[in-house]
């Protein structure tokens, strides 16, 4: 009895190593052994028990993660583009991925130069298209172009152009009217608004015009002055 009320009074909590977080990135829980030195944990009743259990917090494991590439700013030519970049938990010790990066926008309008004519109903009706190219009055008749019922025409590419003019001959022996259209729709109202008077347009010339030349001019898109040197480096390039 008496040995047995000894290690009774000798009896204390005994702990183990903490254990491995339970997560490897964020917080989580570790876990421990606490036992009487007895065997018997009510020798130890009398004695405060050490926390078997404690919150952590662990970084070796934890990830960059990133979204998708946003759209290239430039617009046919050189510009950049972003994407979001997290960490998936409170501290991610591996280099970050790059957020932002160079591009070169390339859509098909950069590329493309071609000059779509309705007739009869605007953007339906009879149509034809043309691709770069000088058509006379002649020209059109044989592709069966009306030039007194013209409706609507579309210009497509950022670079594309078409000049119209009131007489078939390109305007070379009367001093008639002549419009550039750039990219972009025309309805008949449009038309005869920049100018192509009863939209009796009776010979034209489709070509792309340089990225200089480009700024302004009737539903065409301006080109920033601050990208028009880059875009001129890099028009060669977009071409091919």
């Amino acid at each position: 009895k008496g040995d047995g009320k000894a290690k009774k009074l000798e009896a204390k909590w005994q702990t183990g190593n903490w254990g491995a977080c339970s997560t490897r990135c964020g917080e989580g829980t570790r876990v421990r052994s606490v036992t009487c030195t007895t065997g018997v944990a009510e020798d130890c009743s009398a004695h405060h028990k050490p926390e078997e259990m404690q919150a952590c917090e662990a970084h070796d494991g934890c990830q960059w993660r990133t979204g998708e590439w946003g759209e290239c700013s430039g617009h046919c030519g050189p510009g950049k583009r972003k994407r979001e970049v997290t960490c998936d938990g409170p501290t991610c010790h591996d280099e970050k991925p790059k957020e932002e990066e160079d591009c070169m926008s390339k859509p098909e309008s950069c590329l493309a130069c071609k000059v779509t004519i309705w007739g009869g109903k605007n953007f339906g009706g009879w149509e034809h298209t043309f691709g770069v190219g000088e058509y006379s009055s002649a020209e059109l008749e044989y592709r069966g172009v009306k030039c007194d019922d013209i409706s609507s025409l579309e210009v497509f590419g950022d670079f594309c152009e078409m000049k119209a003019y009131e007489y078939g001959d390109f305007n070379h022996a009367h001093g008639g009217w002549e419009v550039t259209f750039k990219h972009g729709k025309y309805d008949a109202a449009a038309i005869e608004s920049a100018g192509a008077k009863n939209n009796d347009i009776s010979s034209f010339k489709v070509f792309k015009q340089s990225a200089s030349h480009a700024e302004g001019g009737h539903g065409g898109n301006a080109v920033d002055s601050h990208q028009q040197g880059l875009l001129n480096s890099t028009l060669s390039k977009l071409w091919r």
